[in-house]
């Protein structure tokens, strides 16, 4: 499998695999996604931005994600809980989707290294994401990625509930910050 940076033409082939996890999300009894988002403008804002990535084996997309790198305004107030590393300078996984044929098949896995590959190169101290608290499967996804639950937001676009969770990625910076929190007694 590879990655690219997706392009204009990909939009619908990466919208199929959208549409078809909105009905795999449906069909688990989860609202996330069936408000009509995320859309192909969206999808056409990550193209424009260079946030969009397809996964791709031959001829065929395998699987999308959107990487965004810099602050998230969603991201500014966490309830019961904080951020790992609140001053980090981070990436943010959003908008990831499988094509129905390759689910289970792990490329989840290759997703999520992906994402911390390309942090590490920008030398990000960590990276984020959310999903909505029904969402079992993701949360097992996240968790089993060393990712840390930091608690919940609410979305900036229209006040819905995620879970939020952060992965530190660049050892480096965490010790100099943990360093400067500690106190040395002489």
């Amino acid at each position: 499998m590879k990655i690219r940076k997706a392009i204009l033409k990909d939009l619908d082939f990466i919208m199929q695999i959208i549409e078809d996890a909105k009905e795999f999300l449906k069909e688990q009894g989860i609202d996330q996604w069936q408000n009509g988002s995320p859309n192909s403008e969206i999808i056409l804002e990550d193209i424009k931005n260079e946030q969009g990535y397809v996964f791709y084996g031959g001829h065929e997309i395998i699987a999308y994600m959107a990487l965004c790198y810099g602050e998230d305004a969603s991201y500014h107030t966490v309830y019961d809980g904080e951020w790992l590393y609140p001053n980090a300078i981070y990436g943010t996984i959003h908008r990831t989707a499988i094509s129905s044929s390759y689910r289970g098949r792990g490329i989840a896995n290759l997703l999520f290294q992906a994402a911390e590959d390309y942090c590490r190169k920008e030398r990000l101290d960590s990276i984020r994401i959310d999903t909505h608290p029904d969402n079992e499967l993701m949360k097992h996804l996240i968790l089993r990625e060393g990712y840390q639950p930091c608690g919940y937001i609410l979305l900036q676009q229209d006040g819905t509930k995620r879970l939020v969770f952060e992965k530190i990625i660049n050892k480096i910076e965490t010790d100099r910050k943990m360093s400067r929190e500690i106190i040395y007694d002489n």
